[in-house]
């Protein structure tokens, strides 16, 4: 009898426990996909040579940090920029030859880390800098896939995922740009800690990695940028200025798609390169047509002439004006 019992006490418990372990099991199947943050590739295309900017310095240089999760990606193909005769980017709707996308993220904001940004916020991905990006974001209709020469893999952004971005607002485009900055999430460590981890980066181009941030917690990263100092805050508008010359000023850096012509790589110019040792002094390899353009001189300038026919990027506070002839003071 007490065999009996125990025999059915066993069958129930197996019983219970095969369906505990089926409903876990379902449940992880309905998980939803987790993306991971793409690697930098900087090989053959660095036109940034300066050190590692300090954690105050590189905080500072935003106009907005935050964290928050992805609920769209969306690959951009019009309108996009298209290089005329004389070198310089214009705006077409309507593209002969092969696009390089850009991307736009949608990401609902759960932290403020610094400046000014909330609800759901709207950032462009320039087609340069997205074009760094390993595995790499190809379009497939209205959505984004992921691959490593052309093959999908793996890896990459992902609805749902959490994401931390540092931002700088384009007032004359009025939008939210990544601008070259590169991208971090929260990850948990062997103890259990959580820190902020950053985009993976290879090639011998400066990472735009800031010394100091990594590990830290959330909360530990809004101290370190509270007790930021008035001398932080002065490198911090020099290195913006840099990111603004390299990178805001171009669109497809910084928002664009990129249209390239059918035969444009293989026109044979005298102009063209894989990287930027074959261009001239001055001149950086724009990778996304292989040919080599000038190289704005904009370094520790608050704004005129850029060298290319343009005009540096205005970085004085409001009220006060970049002077000429050395344009490297405010007042």
């Amino acid at each position: 009898m007490n065999s009996k019992r125990f025999s059915c006490f066993s069958w129930v418990s197996w019983f219970v426990l095969a369906l505990i372990l089926a409903s876990h099991a379902g449940c992880s199947k309905s998980a939803p996909t987790v993306g991971r943050l793409p690697d930098v590739n900087t090989f053959g295309s660095c036109i940034e040579m300066y050190p590692a900017p300090g954690g105050c310095e590189w905080a500072l240089s935003m106009d907005a940090i935050v964290f928050g999760t992805i609920e769209r990606i969306r690959p951009l193909s019009l309108p996009a920029v298209i290089p005329d005769n004389a070198g310089h980017w214009v705006w077409v709707d309507s593209c002969d030859g092969a696009f390089g996308i850009a991307l736009e993220l949608n990401v609902s904001v759960e932290r403020t880390l610094l400046g000014e940004a909330a609800g759901t916020v709207t950032v462009r991905i320039g087609h340069e800098q997205v074009g760094s990006y390993s595995p790499m974001p190809e379009r497939s209709g209205d959505h984004v896939i992921w691959t490593r020469g052309g093959v999908p893999v793996e890896g990459g952004l992902a609805k749902g995922q959490k994401i931390g971005l540092p931002l700088h607002w384009m007032a004359a485009d009025e939008l939210w740009s990544l601008m070259g900055e590169i991208m971090f999430e929260v990850k948990i460590d062997e103890m259990g800690r959580e820190g902020i981890a950053f985009q993976s980066v290879d090639g011998d181009c400066r990472p735009r990695v800031p010394d100091g941030v990594a590990g830290l917690s959330l909360d530990e990263f809004a101290a370190l940028t509270g007790a930021c100092t008035a001398q932080d805050a002065q490198a911090a508008q020099e290195r913006k200025s840099r990111m603004i010359t390299m990178w805001g000023t171009r669109p497809e850096a910084y928002m664009a798609p990129v249209c390239v012509p059918r035969g444009e790589q293989q026109d044979g110019s005298t102009n063209g390169c894989n990287s930027n040792s074959e261009c001239k002094t001055n001149e950086y390899c724009d990778l996304t047509v292989h040919k080599c353009r000038c190289l704005p001189q904009c370094n520790e300038k608050c704004g005129g002439p850029d060298g290319c026919g343009s005009e540096c990027a205005d970085t004085c506070p409001s009220g006060k004006t970049c002077q000429a002839p050395q344009y490297n003071t405010c007042s």
